[in-house]
């Protein structure tokens, strides 16, 4: 029985081995099998267990897991494909980053501007080359840039900084002045490194040498302001220092305005060489006579200004005019010649905050105008006066402009008598004018104005216009035939088309130009010797007359007389008013007779005013006398009855 019992258990046993071997330890020995072989391929797998046991459910969840694993291996490989892109991508940009950077290191180094980082306080941490070579140390860091700065400049520096802390960029032009750098002047731009929080951490300095920059404006501008004849200062030059001078509260100013007399005379005479080394000499008297107070300017041509600034400035500008004065006595050294010069002279005083620039020159030209009509080589001084002046002389160029358009002058004529005949053989057409308020204003007043501001030009036109209808009319109506003697002015004189003009209404006017003389003062004929014989010649060429008038007052001699191609002198009245009682004026006229007889030129005595001048002219061989004894200037019918009356007379003797 136990034998039989153990039997059956011992086959229980195989059978139940064998059901367990071929159910369970064979399914996961093939389970296993095909998990290695999973493991051992690329690509995905399964492992397959038929049946629906636990082993089976466990094959499947393998299978997921399985699944999973491979989806995560290829998220895997995919993110380490990505992974070794980026990799060498930033590799790649940190190489070129890396090239860059040593690129722009290379070009700061070598950049032609200096360039560096400081500290807040100013200390280096790094530069280029050329702010170590601008700063002359090649061992900047750890130093402080104000070292190398001026004492004025050490102030701008400090006030950039306070300024960096609020403004992300300033510019400051600091100077050098160490013994290492020398005098040099930098170009500079702050950039400030910082935030509000932490403040200013780092300054980047950007620096440009612009010293040779700098001393070529300044240059330029000195040349602005300097006169390239004397050295001296111009009107810029002037304009500036008394505006200067005039913004300081409580400082007083004077203006010496200085003009040269008789300039122009030499400078054409004698060449613009001779005048030109003429005006450096003045300026270089000028310079040697001022003290350290008195700047001095040329304002052009041959005027000069000098500036007197300190205490007492009205006393010692007009003191300083004497002294020029007294220097001017003596003739100027030309080097090959001499020059006697004399200046007019007008000082005007300003005070800061009460009298302009504008105001202080204009009262300084009048002061000079004023010196110069009391006789010239003199000065004078402004006063309220001369304003009034000034503003007169306004009113009469202001009228001079309209009144020939308002037909406000018009022609007087003065006979010239035959001093033994009595006949009159002439006469000299003179310009008046009647101002709308001032009534009858002198042609003493009113010719000047007109000089200077050209007006005389239009107004000496229409003088000859009205000259020439005069004779054709005294012509035409009675016959009377009658030389003509017209007056030029300087303008029209040295006018380029004065000659074709006059002849061209000679011939509009059907005039003969042999009974027309033309007179041209003394002084006139003087300022350009060598102009006026050129033109007179033209002018003789057309057939008129010419006469020297005023003559005995001017500056002519023998020499230029003998060269006129004149026909006529006038004595001026100014010898003819003391004829018999000053033994002098009697001489110069029996002078002035003698030389004309000798260069053939008939003479005319001018202000004749009672019958022994007459009869003293006529002794001493005068032949012709025009004045008050004869006839006073009259309009043109005045003239008619005049010269009808004269002739009746005649033919009833």
């Amino acid at each position: 029985m136990v034998l039989a019992q153990a039997a059956v258990f011992l086959s229980t046993l195989l059978a139940m081995s064998f059901l367990i071997g071929r159910l369970v330890v064979n399914r996961l020995e093939q389970m296993n099998f095909e998990i290695r072989k999973v493991g051992r391929e690329t690509r995905d797998g399964r492992v397959t267990v038929e049946g629906d046991d636990e082993i089976s459910e466990l094959s499947s969840q393998i299978n997921e897991m399985l699944m999973a694993v491979a989806v995560s291996a290829s998220e895997i490989e995919s993110q380490r494909e990505e992974l070794v892109y980026i990799n060498e991508s930033l590799e790649q940009v940190v190489r070129e980053r890396t090239n860059s950077l040593e690129q722009m290191n290379s070009v700061l180094q070598h950049a032609l501007d200096g360039i560096g980082e400081l500290t807040s306080e100013g200390q280096f941490l790094q530069v280029n080359a050329t702010l170590g070579n601008l700063l002359d140390d090649e061992d900047l860091p750890g130093k402080y840039f104000e070292d190398w700065l001026s004492d004025e400049s050490k102030i701008l520096w400090h006030q950039a900084i306070i300024r960096l802390n609020y403004d992300y960029r300033v510019e400051v032009e600091l100077v050098l002045n160490s013994k290492a750098s020398g005098h040099q002047e930098l170009q500079c731009v702050l950039i400030g490194i910082g935030n509000e929080c932490i403040g200013l951490e780092t300054i980047h300095i950007f620096a440009k040498d612009v010293t040779s920059h700098r001393q070529t404006q300044r240059d330029m501008e000195n040349q602005i302001r300097r006169d390239s004849l004397t050295g001296l200062g111009n009107r810029t030059f002037l304009n500036e220092r008394l505006e200067h001078y005039l913004q300081v509260q409580g400082s007083t100013v004077a203006i010496v305005f200085v003009d040269l007399d008789n300039f122009k005379l030499i400078n054409d005479s004698r060449g613009h060489k001779v005048g030109d080394l003429l005006l450096r000499s003045v300026a270089e008297l000028m310079t040697c006579a001022a003290d350290d107070s008195i700047e001095i300017a040329r304002m052009g041509g041959d005027e000069f200004t000098l500036l007197v600034t300190g205490k007492d400035v009205l006393n010692r500008a007009e003191a300083f005019a004497i002294k020029l004065q007294k220097i001017f006595v003596d003739p100027i050294d030309l080097i090959d010649s001499y020059a006697f010069v004399s200046c007019s002279i007008g000082i005007a005083r300003g005070e800061a905050g009460v009298t302009s620039a504008v105001d202080l020159m204009r009262d300084a030209d009048t002061a000079m105008y004023q010196a110069k009509t009391n006789g010239k080589a003199g000065y004078a001084i402004y006063d309220d006066a001369m304003n009034k002046m000034v503003h007169d002389r306004l009113h009469l160029e202001e009228g001079l402009r309209t009144a020939l358009d308002n037909e406000e002058m018009f022609l007087v004529y003065q006979p010239l008598i035959d001093l033994k005949t009595r006949e009159v053989i002439g006469v000299e057409a003179l310009l008046r004018w009647v101002h709308p308020e001032l009534g009858l204003i002198s042609p003493v007043r009113f010719i000047p104005v007109a000089e200077e501001t050209g007006l005389i030009v239009p107004i000496g036109a229409w003088v000859i216009e009205e000259a020439l209808r005069a004779v054709k009319l005294l012509e035409m109506e009675y016959g009377l035939s009658l030389q003509m003697n017209i007056n030029l002015s300087q303008r029209q004189l040295t006018s380029p088309s004065i000659c074709e003009f006059i002849q061209e209404k000679l011939k509009e006017n059907s005039v003969d130009p042999s009974t027309i003389t033309l007179e041209v003062t003394e002084s006139m004929a003087m300022e350009d010797i060598d102009g006026t014989i050129e033109i007179l010649y033209r002018l003789k060429s057309g057939g008129v007359g010419l006469a020297i008038d005023d003559f005995g007052t001017g500056f002519s001699s023998l020499s230029y007389l003998q060269k006129l191609p004149i026909d006529k002198v006038k004595i001026d009245r100014a010898f003819v008013q003391y004829l018999g009682e000053d033994e002098r004026h009697t001489d110069v006229i029996e002078a002035i007779i003698k030389l004309c007889d000798a260069l053939d030129l008939i003479v005319v005595a001018e202000g004749v005013e009672n019958s022994d001048q007459s009869e003293l002219l006529q002794n001493l061989g005068c032949p012709i006398g025009q004045g008050y004894l004869f006839a006073k200037p009259m309009n043109l019918r005045a003239l008619e009855t005049f010269l009808l009356e004269k002739i009746q007379s005649t033919q009833a003797a």
